[in-house]
């Protein structure tokens, strides 16, 4: 179909993380040929052989005693090496895995982060903390299954968390699933009120599921909380509520005003309001010459659609 593609702008409150790792069967750890033996691996920072000759370490111990100080006082790469260190003198040392992942998670170190938390579920299986992690990381890298079985079972544990409900209720909306990925929103909001994405998402999936007018509540709500694509989201409902000049100018706080003038006539196409469509798609092409293409694409696929609904007109008055 020749158009624009409308933006869907559903708001991952997760690290955009890109990256992927193997993992096993329902109710197994995840597997990775990198997580032999990643402890060489696991550190990317400032050169450790300045760390290993300032800050020399006897035990693991020590190591996490060092790291856990330099974190409180924010210096990530002296962290990050006391725990890998932390980690080379005690391999089973799940502490020391899980903040090294979750330094990794928050820099978008996906390959590393994985590797840790991969680890993390060998050694405990039942962590929710890398289950969680590791659920949101397969979600950006699109391994949905994989991420529903980890989120599900880091929430089987503990209800609140989350950023785990959130990440549930996105994977719910791409299948289709909105009464249940509306459940998970609730479940996010009660652990996390007031959070800005979340509203978002969860405001996104009432509009899908025709519930307009409270989408518009979540939308203005996850507006005031600083979320400002929550005005272009506002602006679809009231498209679809035929509302269209407030639609553009809520859209035209996200967009240019050309695209939110072709979007929006997108919509009132779809929704047979052909004069809307026409008179909106001529303003987008008016305001920029760079639009042009699209919207005279657009048009043309109105003229398309408006012959039809005359011969259906046509064919009616006959049949009568």
């Amino acid at each position: 179909m020749h158009r624009r593609i409308i933006r869907v702008c559903i708001t991952f409150s997760v690290m955009l993380l890109s990256g992927c790792a193997s993992m096993g069967g329902a109710g197994t750890a995840p597997s990775s040929a990198d997580d032999v033996d990643p402890s060489a691996s696991l550190y990317k920072g400032e050169p450790d052989v300045v760390f290993a000759t300032e800050f020399p370490v006897e035990s693991a111990e020590d190591a996490i005693a060092r790291a856990d100080r330099a974190l409180q006082e924010g210096d990530m790469d002296l962290s990050l090496y006391m725990y890998v260190r932390a980690y080379d003198l005690d391999k089973d040392n799940v502490h020391a895995l899980t903040r090294i992942g979750q330094i990794h998670e928050s820099r978008g170190n996906d390959r590393l982060a994985t590797m840790a938390f991969t680890r993390v579920l060998q050694l405990d299986p039942g962590h929710v903390g890398a289950l969680q992690s590791l659920g949101l990381i397969y979600l950006h890298t699109k391994r949905h299954d994989e991420a529903r079985e980890l989120l599900e079972r880091a929430i089987s544990q503990d209800p609140l968390l989350w950023r785990a409900q959130n990440g549930i209720g996105i994977i719910a909306d791409m299948a289709g699933e909105h009464a249940k990925a509306i459940r998970a929103y609730d479940a996010a909001l009660a652990a996390n009120p007031g959070d800005a994405s979340v509203l978002n998402n969860r405001g996104y999936s009432l509009y899908l599921d025709g519930q307009y007018e409270a989408a518009s509540k979540d939308f203005l709500e996850a507006a005031a909380h600083g979320a400002e694509r929550a005005w272009l989201n506002l602006g679809l409902v009231r498209a679809r509520q035929k509302r269209y000049p407030e639609a553009v100018q809520l859209m035209a706080r996200n967009v240019d005003l050309e695209v939110a003038y072709n979007d929006v006539g997108y919509i009132a196409m779809r929704q047979a309001d052909f004069a809307v469509a026409e008179r909106y798609f001529h303003k987008a092409i008016g305001l920029s010459p760079r639009y042009f293409e699209a919207a005279q694409r657009n048009l043309m696929e109105l003229e398309d659609r408006t012959v039809s609904e005359e011969g259906l007109a046509h064919a009616d008055r006959d049949a009568g």
